[in-house]
């Protein structure tokens, strides 16, 4: 699936021009939560 996705997004030139920004922003934000996860999810400390 991912190698037809760039397949789509690499020789379209000029089509398709919204979507690849819809696309750009899709992947923006899935950094921005890869980001926010790793930052807050640290491990708890146990009480005794």
């Amino acid at each position: 699936m991912v190698q037809h996705f760039a397949e789509f997004y690499l020789t379209s030139n000029r089509d398709y021009g919204q979507m690849k920004a819809y696309i750009r922003m899709l992947d923006y934000l899935r950094l921005l939560i890869i980001e926010y996860l790793q930052t807050y999810q640290s491990p708890q400390p146990q009480s005794a």
